[in-house]
């Protein structure tokens, strides 16, 4: 699988082509392993601002699926 692929994939919500990715790509390449800024400019979107302290891992998660509801798997 390519980048390009990889790319593809999660724009068009494609399950079955992203499960195909090897799970450290998964990892590295989410919304949670890249820079804010990259993924506002591929997300062609203004993303705000964290919070400066989050209440944990369960509040940095909680403000994670807020704001980041690009993919979405049913």
């Amino acid at each position: 699988m390519t980048k390009s692929d990889f790319f593809s994939a999660l724009a068009e919500n494609n399950r079955e082509l992203l499960l195909k990715v090897p799970m450290s790509d998964i990892h590295n390449h989410s919304t949670k392993g890249c820079s804010r800024s990259w993924l506002a400019e591929q997300l062609n979107m203004v993303l705000p601002e964290p919070p400066e302290k989050f209440d944990g891992l369960s509040g940095m998660q909680e403000w994670f699926t807020k704001v980041f509801k690009v993919c979405k798997f049913d």
